[in-house]
């Protein structure tokens, strides 16, 4: 799936329009450091500019060490995604100052501090904690337990891109929060789906629960909560092809030194059906986008035969098995095309069901 982004970043990287006197009273240090440091990029030998930054970074480290050691010294089980926020913005800070010039960083009396490790383990805990916390509370299965579970389990998302089975319980807990869902099929590729088989896509099947309630189709004065919308982006049918490789066997006896020897021409006939996408939950309360998930099915069509041209004894039955088979006709677009649309709305159901 694509990359995503750290949630964390964001305070960090969001720079105010405010003057840094304005942003030091209101202790956004991260924004006062970051506009400070592209000043100074651009006027190196601004003196005022180089003490305030000296003052900034000094507080905004030592606040943040001070903060990590209370947490530690707390030992509550549920510290570390602050430590590790902490860590990280200490690292990013310190990366972001760390590309001033050296004149700069000399003056600011700056060292650099390796907090690779603290972070991979503050990360890696935070991580662990979150998904026992979030299992506990999906096996509730109600609104009030799944919604926190959710901002736990998108919390793991922002420290690991893969971590254990987070991207299916994320979408169980989405579903399972909500009061009703609403699910719809858009084909936005160039290729046209046959009615019959849009429709199939369009009314996907989701066995009765007592946790949702899950339309295919708006039912008046219904308020859905969540809406999962699956957009088809990319249909590709390929042509049929045909390849051929050629190569010679040969096999001789202990009572002749004769070898017999044959060309085996091998032909690989091949078609296939791409159908790609991604599937979309959205927030109807809050008007957004919340989860998103890529997916890919294909169908494939491969099939070989052989054509011998010498003497058969030089073959192993595996060849002469190939050679007893003849070119057939590929499949037809529609007929692979169906097999795949077969395939995506299992995928679907499987997706928002996350089983």
């Amino acid at each position: 799936m694509k990359k995503f982004v750290l949630i964390l970043m964001i305070p960090f990287l969001i720079i105010s329009c405010s003057s840094p006197k304005k942003m030091i009273i209101e202790k956004d240090y991260n924004a006062s450091i970051a506009k400070l440091v592209k000043k100074l990029k651009i006027i190196p030998d601004n003196q005022k500019n180089i003490q305030m930054l000296s003052a900034e970074l000094a507080i905004a480290d030592k606040t943040d060490l001070e903060k990590i050691k209370e947490l530690r010294i707390s030992g509550q089980p549920d510290i570390w995604h602050e430590i590790f926020v902490r860590y990280f913005q200490l690292k990013r800070r310190q990366d972001l100052v760390g590309k001033l010039p050296a004149n700069v960083l000399e003056k600011i009396n700056f060292k650099k501090r390796d907090y690779s490790q603290d972070m991979k383990t503050a990360r890696m805990q935070s991580a662990n904690y979150l998904y026992v916390i979030s299992k506990i509370l999906l096996e509730n299965g109600d609104d009030s337990s799944c919604k926190p579970a959710s901002e736990n389990l998108f919390k793991i998302l922002s420290l690991y891109e893969d971590f254990r089975d987070v991207d299916k319980l994320i979408r169980r807990s989405l579903i399972y929060g909500s009061k009703n869902v609403l699910y719809r099929f858009y084909n936005k590729s160039k290729k046209i789906l046959p009615n019959y088989q849009k429709e199939y896509l369009r009314l996907v099947e989701i066995t009765e629960n007592s946790f949702f309630n899950f339309d295919n189709n708006v039912v008046p004065e219904t308020e859905y909560d969540l809406s999962i919308v699956v957009n088809v982006d990319r249909i590709n049918i390929s042509s049929g092809t045909s390849s051929e490789n050629s190569y010679y066997v040969s096999k001789g006896t202990k009572e002749k030194a004769t070898k017999y020897r044959c060309k085996v021409i091998e032909t690989d006939q091949e078609k296939s059906v791409l159908i790609s996408g991604v599937i979309e939950y959205h927030d109807n309360i809050n008007l957004k986008q919340v989860y998103s998930k890529p997916f890919t099915v294909k169908t494939n069509f491969k099939y070989k035969y052989a054509r011998l041209k010498g003497d058969e004894l030089a073959c192993s039955p595996k060849i002469i098995e190939l050679a007893k088979k003849k070119k057939i006709i590929f499949p037809s677009d529609n007929k692979m095309l169906e097999d795949a649309v077969v395939k995506l709305k299992i995928l679907v159901e499987t997706l928002i069901l996350a089983d």
